[in-house]
């Protein structure tokens, strides 16, 4: 899983060999070796292995991106590893959207976004089972809300997003902007990094963007 992760992020080389980020994937490897223990393994993350291999390297992603966030916010521990998880898990819910609209190369129709905005009420459905605490839970329902309350599913705003959202939403976003498509190709660190601070206490915490351009200065400077 780590060639996966590394592999599927436009990350300047440099960055390849940054001690925080090989720690951050020996994290999401343990995180994803416990998913694949006998008492978790009917948890439907793997599942994306046959129905969208994008979605399950795009959730991989984000966990490492959160990783890197949340330790330098001081996040440790249990703290770090539910943080992470809920990472890993945010688009659970894309497994109930057709493929024909999740991999849709074009805009999408009115609807067929509609659709799209179900996944974290869907996500919230499929983890119902296993009992997981509200620290995993809230990135899953609240990695599309935004800071101005301009998100979805229920237009929260600022401290009423979960701290733990807040960094996911950011890694999310950052993600998908850094990774290869099969319908376009990812954009550098820099460029993404404009974005999201151009976005900053607009749709995202100004906090969590400051942290994050302290973990990519390296890269970006």
């Amino acid at each position: 899983m780590d060639e996966i992760i590394i592999h599927n992020l436009n990350f300047n080389p440099m960055l390849l060999w940054h001690e925080k980020l090989i720690n951050a994937v020996t994290i999401v490897n343990g995180i994803i070796s416990e998913i694949k223990k006998p008492q978790k393994a009917r948890l439907p993350w793997y599942r994306f292995w046959i129905y969208d291999q994008e979605t399950l390297i795009h959730s991989a992603n984000v966990s490492l991106l959160t990783i890197l966030i949340a330790r330098e916010m001081g996040y440790q521990g249990k703290n770090l590893e539910e943080v992470a998880l809920g990472a890993l898990l945010h688009d659970l819910g894309k497994l109930e959207v057709p493929k024909s609209i999740l991999n849709k190369p074009g805009k999408l129709t009115e609807d067929e976004y509609e659709v799209i905005k179900k996944h974290p009420q869907y996500g919230m459905e499929l983890i119902k089972p296993f009992c997981l605490s509200k620290m995993i839970q809230q990135p899953i329902i609240q990695h599309h809300e935004r800071w101005n309350g301009k998100g979805y599913p229920h237009g929260l705003k600022k401290e009423e997003i979960h701290p733990n959202a807040q960094i996911v939403a950011v890694a999310d976003v950052l993600a998908a902007l850094i990774e290869d498509r099969s319908y376009r190709q990812g954009m550098g660190v820099m460029g993404a990094m404009e974005i999201i601070a151009a976005g900053k206490a607009k749709e995202f915490s100004p906090i969590i963007v400051d942290q994050l351009l302290k973990v990519f200065t390296p890269v970006t400077h």
